[in-house]
């Protein structure tokens, strides 16, 4: 299994991690060109979907038109590419992490800094630190793990 998590460009960047079982393989920011027009952004993520051969994409729950578009595309690649995805919203996220869903991005982040997958796991040069994006990504799929661990087995055995 490979699980790429990836918190949606709102405008010129976003980010994602790349998680196996065994660790997570990498993370880096997602940018797009202003030079480039819309269509280019897309193919910059087809790309990434490309790169990362991914088994499962984690996206965030749109909340803002300017992601929106995004995580559309995102899904529509996913899906040509026969790749499953799954979605929850940044409050979700932030409940299941940090225990409480209005979390700010800096509480989001000081969480993700010392975060052991980004500490232990991805090799960085020495004073390396996530992007804001990456550690909202690190959020969704840490999440992600944790509610499939625990919350939908249990409500998957209640039906």
């Amino acid at each position: 299994m490979r699980v790429l998590s990836i918190d949606a460009p709102g405008g010129r960047e976003g980010g994602y991690v790349l998680w196996t079982p065994d660790r997570l393989i990498d993370s880096a920011p997602i940018r797009f060109d202003p030079k480039h027009s819309e269509a280019e952004d897309y193919r910059v993520l087809a790309r990434l979907l490309d790169q990362t051969t991914p088994t499962l994409v984690i996206l965030e729950k749109p909340y803002l038109w300017r992601i929106a578009q995004y995580i559309g595309g995102l899904q529509m690649a996913a899906a040509l590419k026969q790749i499953p995805w799954y979605m929850l919203s940044a409050s979700v996220a932030k409940k299941t992490v940090l225990g409480k869903g209005n979390a700010s991005k800096a509480e989001v982040y000081a969480w993700a800094a010392s975060y052991h997958l980004f500490r232990d796991y991805v090799e960085r040069p020495n004073g390396w630190k996530p992007t804001q994006h990456e550690a909202d990504s690190l959020a969704y799929l840490v999440a992600w793990r944790r509610l499939e661990d625990e919350v939908i087995p249990a409500i998957l055995h209640l039906r």
